[in-house]
């Protein structure tokens, strides 16, 4: 059992130096690479050169910060593990001499220790969900806010958009958090349905209205382009108390009625 513990111990060691030197190696790199780019803009005076550099270099350092990153975790992984089989031995050596109690740390309870971590961790995770299922509810008092005003434009549409966007880059990172199952998960996924579902009732809205209005346009242009001209050739005598509608066919209103209309009111029985 001696032997076994030491060996864990050893074994634990060397995953924690790995992780540390793994580490450190690649701040040292991104810091002498920072340094040769700033070296390199001074020489080529922020020229071809320099971005060709630092394409090569930035390349290069992401691809050692992704190799780092994955070997410390799988080290932080096994030191875990060996740490987990050492307080097994631990608890071992209480259970065969209790008179070990006052002169060793004691070890917890690793079902009691594993429940309250499980229960903290929960916790986070239900009030990042509360925080999210808040935010949802904002989301559809806005869009109805917007429906209530009629702002169905394109660009409100587009804004509301990357609010939606939001909420589900939002919601997949809670999701990735809770390992162990918040019970508000259920409900936030139902919400964010709903709010999709309230974004397509406002996009539908939306190009209704753009529908609306393009056949209002369009009867004005065969208006403008039909009667205006039939009005213009045919009613070219209207009194002076309407302006408006001189103004509309583009005439200047005039201060006496011409003499178009005079021969036109003569001609009349």
């Amino acid at each position: 059992m001696t032997t076994e513990h030491f060996t864990l111990q050893g074994a634990r060691t060397a995953a924690i130096t790995e992780s540390t030197s793994r580490a450190t190696i690649f701040i040292g790199s991104v810091s002498a690479g920072l340094v040769a780019l700033g070296l390199i803009a001074t020489a080529t005076r922020i020229g071809t050169a320099f971005y060709a550099f630092g394409l090569i270099l930035l390349s290069t350092l992401s691809f050692i910060g992704f190799v780092t990153c994955d070997r410390v975790l799988q080290s932080g992984i096994e030191e875990l593990h060996y740490a987990e089989r050492i307080a097994r031995l631990r608890a071992y050596y209480f259970d065969f001499a209790p008179e070990l109690t006052h002169y060793l740390a004691s070890v917890a309870d690793e079902e009691a220790s594993a429940a309250q971590l499980e229960a903290l961790f929960t916790a986070q995770r239900e009030a990042e969900w509360g925080e999210f299922l808040s935010d949802c509810g904002k989301y559809e008092t806005e869009l109805a806010g917007e429906i209530a005003k009629g702002k169905l434009t394109l660009a409100e549409l587009d804004e509301e958009e990357q609010s939606l966007d939001r909420l589900r880059r939002w919601y997949r990172t809670i999701r990735a958090r809770d390992l162990f199952g918040a019970p508000s998960a259920p409900v936030a996924e139902r919400r964010l349905k709903e709010c999709t579902e309230a974004l397509e009732d406002f996009a539908e809205r939306v190009y209704q209205a753009r529908e609306r209005a393009a056949q209002v346009f369009k009867r004005l242009r065969i208006w403008e382009h039909g009667n205006v001209h039939e009005i213009r050739a045919r009613c070219a005598w209207l009194p002076l108390r309407t302006p408006a509608v001189h103004h509309q066919l583009g005439h200047d209103v005039p201060s006496q009625e011409s003499p178009q209309c005079e021969r036109q009111k003569r001609q009349r029985p």
